[in-house]
């Protein structure tokens, strides 16, 4: 008995921890039609930063020696067995290298300078990651069933480039990604894996909403959203 009322006081103060966590910023959502995505989308080379991942292969194994030296001693041997995957490493036109993180059902991200020199913060959630030209980083966790949408941002600590910091984070449980079966003709001509881009400082989401009909059933619908950054005094 005593243990059980232990972890629900450790779960609850817990709890209490990450909603008392206070960010640099609040993201608020709003649904947008499909065509005000649309918008977005057809100009987001304009306003999201292109991961170049065609480097040399010597490039690549310096980022991967990087991030390996890194890892903790249980992370390396999972790497070893090729449970942990440092992959899809490339640069950005800052100069900025960057390379997944995948190991489970986590998955994150780490940024290097052009020296590579490595980030002291590793990101949680790289899954349809979106960098902006403003230099803010977003992506979403991981998940091995029941996903939804729950994003990370990142900046630069002093806008440098030397530290990553997490300035926001994002939960809705109402909608989730799109990932290949959800195959919806409103989703025509769109790259799932730019299931997010940025425009205009607001970051523009396409996805599927979960809902009950009138009888009870679960179904899902396409959804589009447009999340902002509004800096908390």
């Amino acid at each position: 008995m005593k243990r059980i009322i232990f972890v629900f006081a450790t779960c609850f103060a817990f709890s209490l921890s990450l909603s008392a966590q206070e960010y640099k910023y609040k993201v608020i959502d709003k649904q947008i039609s499909r065509e005000e995505f649309l918008e977005a989308y057809q100009h987001r080379h304009e306003y999201n930063q292109v991961r170049d991942t065609s480097l040399t292969w010597y490039t690549k194994k310096k980022v991967e020696v990087a991030v390996f030296r890194t890892l903790s001693d249980e992370e390396k041997e999972a790497y070893i067995w090729t449970d942990y995957i440092i992959d899809n490493i490339g640069q950005y036109p800052t100069g900025e290298y960057v390379a997944d993180l995948w190991y489970s059902n986590w998955m994150g991200a780490v940024f290097l300078d052009e020296e590579f020199q490595i980030d002291t913060t590793y990101i949680h959630g790289s899954d349809r990651a979106a960098y902006s030209d403003k230099r803010i980083y977003v992506g979403c966790k991981g998940f091995n069933c029941d996903p939804c949408v729950w994003l990370y941002f990142y900046s630069h600590e002093d806008g440098k480039s030397a530290r990553m910091t997490k300035i926001a984070e994002y939960r809705n449980l109402r909608w989730q990604l799109p990932y290949g079966y959800d195959i919806l003709p409103e989703f025509d001509g769109l790259d799932y894996n730019n299931a997010m881009v940025w425009y205009k400082d607001a970051l523009y989401c396409f996805g599927v909403e979960n809902y009950d009909d009138e009888n009870g059933k679960w179904c899902y619908r396409p959804i589009f959203m447009k999340l902002e950054l509004i800096q908390v005094n």
